[in-house]
């Protein structure tokens, strides 16, 4: 009996010994896996570690913290979490010193701020449209009743206009980047002085070809129109001779006299005044518009230096056929003319036949021929377009030959 307490003594020993000194080879594999991949790094680093630390504590506690693998597992297990320590730690120091950059920067710009809000005050006066007394429609925007009134007495005054805006402008984009108690209202005079400075704009939209319209005495460049006098001329470049004329609406160089002079000259100094004008503004669009101008003024006075009776073309009668009609009917229509054309020297009847003219039902209005008014001036004589008409009486009858339309673009002097 005392030999078999013995041996079960013996026995229970064994297998505490070999308890403590080997745990299960296939957890230690597992943990080991586990703990590869949380050395690796990588996306499944984290949750790797994690598992691992769960199974080595799991271990510990069903094979001792004293079995050998289980201590050589911590050991790796530790030197892991000490690494993500070490580097959390690094980051929150990071973060804590971009804070405290921040919140310096924070507080110099404050201080700044505070500084530039207390010195900063208009100096530039309000410009001075803003100080004249309007209609009541148009004191949302006093500028632009100015603009409606806009002359050669005004240049001057448009670019005072426009420089005093622009001071203003600029020092309340000082006081609105301050950002002190003024900032709102300088937000505001921005807004509504820029809505004047687009007032100052639109009278200088043009076209490459400035034209001076006789009819309507005005200078269209576009939508700005300017009454100056009372004749009409294009500025083109020549493709004969390579030289600047001015030109006829029929395409041809054109002579200008004397009394025509000051006004292409005051047309010159408007597109001089333009030109000025785009180069204070600080928008790409101008650059075009400035270049517009600058060219026009250009054009124009080589225009003027080119002014000669030479450069007008003196075209053959033979250009200007005579029709059928011709001798029944010339000298009616050369007196019917002469009421619009005072210096009427002839008529050319170029139709060989009546034309008809109905109304939209069909009846017969007038009938009709057409040709030439040979008129004379200073330089000699000149076709102008012309149609004559004799009014539908009914019954197959017609009244009195009367001048029906004239003028038109295709005059042509003759020699």
């Amino acid at each position: 009996m005392k030999g078999f307490h013995l041996f079960l003594a013996a026995s229970t020993m064994f297998c505490l010994t070999e308890g403590v000194s080997a745990a299960p080879a296939m957890k230690v594999k597992m943990i080991e896996t586990f703990l590869k991949s949380a050395e690796g790094g990588g996306f499944t680093a984290k949750s790797a570690a994690k598992e691992a630390r769960q199974r080595i504590n799991d271990l510990k506690k069903s094979c001792g913290e004293d079995d050998p693998d289980v201590q050589a597992l911590e050991k790796r297990m530790q030197a892991i979490e000490g690494k993500e320590l070490a580097a959390q730690e690094a980051k929150q120091a990071q973060n804590q010193a971009e804070r405290a950059k921040l919140e310096a920067e924070k507080k110099a710009k404050e201080a700044k701020q505070a500084v530039k809000a207390t010195a900063i005050e208009h100096k530039a006066p309000l410009p001075w449209i803003l100080a004249e007394d309007f209609d009541e429609r148009d004191n949302a925007n006093p500028v632009a009743k100015f603009v409606k009134s806009l002359g050669k007495e005004n240049k001057e005054k448009m670019l005072e206009l426009d420089k005093q805006l622009r001071e203003r402008i600029k020092e309340d984009r000082a006081i609105v980047e301050a950002d002190g108690p003024n900032a709102a209202e300088a937000q505001r005079e921005i807004e509504r002085y820029e809505y004047f400075l687009g007032e100052l704009d639109e009278p200088i939209r043009m076209n490459c070809e400035i034209k001076i319209d006789v009819a309507q005495k005005k200078m269209e460049f576009h939508s700005f129109q300017i009454g100056l006098s009372n004749f009409s001329t294009w500025v083109r470049y020549s493709k004969k001779d390579g030289t600047y004329y001015f030109f006829a609406e029929n395409g041809e160089p054109e002579y200008l006299r004397e009394k025509e002079i000051p006004f292409v000259q005051e047309a010159m100094m408007q597109m001089f005044f333009i030109n000025i004008f785009c180069a204070n503004q600080n928008k790409e669009i101008y650059t075009m518009r400035q270049s517009k101008a600058a060219v026009s003024y250009q054009y124009t006075k080589a225009a003027l230096q080119n002014n000669s009776p030479n450069v007008v073309i003196f075209h053959p009668m033979s250009a200007f056929p005579k029709g059928s009609m011709h001798d029944s009917l010339a000298k009616d229509a050369l007196a019917c003319s002469k009421g619009k054309y005072p210096n009427a020297v002839d008529v050319i009847i170029n139709s060989n036949d009546w034309g008809i003219e109905r109304n939209s039902l069909g009846f017969i209005l007038r009938r009709v021929c057409v040709g030439w008014i040979i008129d004379k001036d200073d330089l000699g004589k000149r076709t102008i377009p012309a149609k004559w008409a004799q009014p539908n009486q009914g019954g197959n009858t017609y009244g009195k030959l009367e001048l029906y339309t004239f003028g038109g673009y295709k005059k042509f002097y003759v020699k």
